[in-house]
């Protein structure tokens, strides 16, 4: 998902608004279930993008797993 956001940044010059987008622009089938929680809910992370110099615009930048477990080793799930 992490790489048809930046696909479609680099092809529309504008971030994503959220991961329906990436479907309603064929970027994506659908969005994927998460693995841990077993839902379609991601945890989108925003910002500005400035793909045009001088232009901002604030979208869709990351997603991380929407889950409040830990993995053995420590690590978040919400950090991968």
């Amino acid at each position: 998902m992490r790489e048809m956001i930046d696909h479609y940044t680099a092809d529309k010059e504008t971030s994503p608004q959220s991961l329906e987008y990436l479907c309603h622009a064929g970027y994506l089938r659908e969005v994927h279930v998460d693995p841990m929680t077993r839902t379609t809910e991601w945890e989108q992370k925003r910002e500005s993008v400035f793909v045009v110099a001088g232009q901002g615009v604030t979208g869709l930048v990351d997603v991380s797993l929407n889950s409040t477990g830990t993995a053995l080793d420590g690590t978040k799930y919400s950090e991968c």
